[in-house]
């Protein structure tokens, strides 16, 4: 019964060989036949075609205050025109590559109407910036990123006092957006994935960048807005001396006098540890790394001798009436005495510290439940004369998360600081124990979810100065939307809130995405 199974197989091999010529019999070329053959017993190898994903979003923000007061800016406008570029090169290679233009603008009072882009001082300033920039290599349980990146550490959404290995942006405010503002910077990232429950986590980072905010010139400077002190003196002497077009370039300067360079010496180091256990996330970190705002130091005496020698125009009689003034005479006298020069009027620099912290994360159904703690070996903190302080500082924050499907979602958070070696001396904002809560909430309607309400704030439970925010979002198809608020503080006078009160202010901003 089986002697039919050589047969077939005979006229299978047969039918295989046979049948591409029969197929392609109409063609005259001789060699085809053979080209055929020779395709069918080996076939040609895959080639690899890199795919790509490429993203465009534009931004246009214009800010009416609600507070119109002297010397304050009662209009802005923020633009950002986002692009960015993921590769796949080959099997585990990747890329990112995306860069963002800014733009902004601000216009002081001005007498009679305020209408936008007829004030008596306005100003434009605008930067191309590199954001990504990355090339990426995944094997197995190992993956390796090097280049300009974020890194984000920790579990929480507001207070986030793990997230330290990248700087952030603060120039388009405090509560300007719900995004991270994170910025990318030079970085080696490495992952290494034990098992299902166990990862581990390197970053080197050679080069030092600190947070970006305001100094001077807007009304999200805290520096100016302070009414005494030595900073308060020299202010006015910068930007009396500087053409408003190039107080933005000045910025830097005036944050810093001397910042971290060398790749090795310098270099910030971090690393991590995660843990999948009975449904707990939990994260343990480590980072060897440059507090990221500047410690500050004012000669006040050569500030002193320096604001009357303005003051007078240099007029030697002029002067010799000031020196009949036993303050300046002693001011003048400790300069010539320490040598002083004008390099030491101001001087910035950043401090080395540790950090070392603990997350713990789980979800309940749709209740997702965060924590962070960290302790830093030495923070820069500022009194109430914007003079540097360090302390020893633990920073704990704590919240939930609540999702209910497309149509409704909301974060709630309580971040406490703790000072370890508090000073004497009053400090700017911040107190020996320091506790807020950050809240948000967004409902969306309409059938495509097309139309969000967003509401958040934050409030202090020390001296209960607080923060609000509303905002109404339409978007128009996949390419278009639209949205209306408003963003008030209020506060005491050395709080969160108190400073940045003259910052209410009514918006409208336009989104396009492509």
């Amino acid at each position: 019964m089986k002697s039919w199974i050589p047969a077939a197989v005979v006229i299978a091999l047969v039918a295989g060989l046979v049948g591409p010529v029969q197929a392609q019999s109409a063609h005259e070329d001789d060699d085809f036949e053979l080209e055929i053959e020779e395709e069918s017993a080996t076939p040609p190898p895959t080639v690899y075609r890199p795919s790509s994903i490429v993203t465009t979003r534009a931004v246009i923000e214009l800010r009416d205050d609600l507070k119109h007061e002297a010397d304050e800016d009662v209009f802005e406008q923020y633009g950002r025109f986002d692009i960015s570029s993921s590769v796949d090169l080959r099997p585990g290679v990747f890329t990112k590559i995306s860069g963002r233009i800014r733009t902004n603008y601000r216009e002081h009072q001005s007498e009679g109407l305020d209408i936008p882009f007829t004030g008596e001082l306005g100003r434009w300033s605008s930067s191309l910036e590199l954001q990504d920039l990355f090339v990426g290599w995944n094997r197995e349980a190992f993956s390796v990123r090097l280049g300009n990146q974020v890194l984000p550490w920790g579990e929480t959404d507001f207070g986030r006092p793990l997230d330290v290995l990248n700087p952030y942006d603060y120039r388009d405010g405090l509560a300007a957006s719900t995004e991270s503002p994170a910025v990318p910077t030079p970085m080696l990232r490495l992952d290494w994935r034990a098992n299902s429950k166990v990862s581990f986590q390197a970053a080197y980072l050679p080069t030092f960048e600190p947070h970006r905010f305001h100094v001077f010139g807007s009304d999200q400077a805290p520096m100016g807005l302070l009414s005494d002190g030595v900073y308060a003196q020299i202010l006015p002497m910068i930007t009396d001396f500087l053409d408003p077009s190039l107080w933005d370039v000045a910025q830097p300067l005036l944050q810093a006098t001397e910042r971290p360079s060398h790749p090795i010496t310098d270099a910030q180091v971090g690393t991590a540890v995660n843990i999948r256990l009975q449904g707990f996330d939990f994260g343990l970190y480590y980072a060897y790394l440059y507090d990221r705002f500047p410690e500050m130091e004012f000669n006040e005496d050569l500030a002193t001798v320096l604001i009357g020698s303005l003051n007078t125009g240099f007029d030697s009689a002029q002067f010799l009436e000031l020196l009949a003034d036993p303050d300046f005479k002693e001011a003048y006298d400790r300069v010539q005495e320490n040598g002083a020069d004008l390099s030491s009027l101001l001087v910035g620099r950043y401090r080395r510290l540790h950090m070392a912290g603990i997350s713990v994360g789980t979800s309940l159904g749709s209740i997702g439940i965060r924590s962070d703690v960290a302790f830093f070996s030495r923070r820069t903190l500022y009194a109430t004369d914007f003079q540097a302080i360090q302390s020893p500082v633990i920073v704990a924050t704590a919240g939930m998360d609540y999702i209910r499907g497309d149509s409704f979602d909301m974060v709630i958070e309580g971040t406490s600081l703790i000072l370890l070696d508090p000073p004497e001396t009053p400090l700017l904002v911040l107190d020996d124990h320091w506790e807020q809560i950050f809240g948000s909430l967004r409902w969306r309607f309409l059938d495509d979810r097309s139309l969000q309400l967003s509401l958040g704030g934050m409030v202090g439970l020390k001296e209960f100065d607080w923060l609000a925010m509303a905002e109404l979002r339409y978007r128009i198809g996949p390419s278009h939307a639209f949205a209306v608020g408003a963003r008030i503080m209020d506060g005491e006078p050395n709080t969160l809130g108190g400073l940045f009160d003259k910052n209410d202010e009514l918006f409208l901003r336009y989104e396009w995405f492509l």
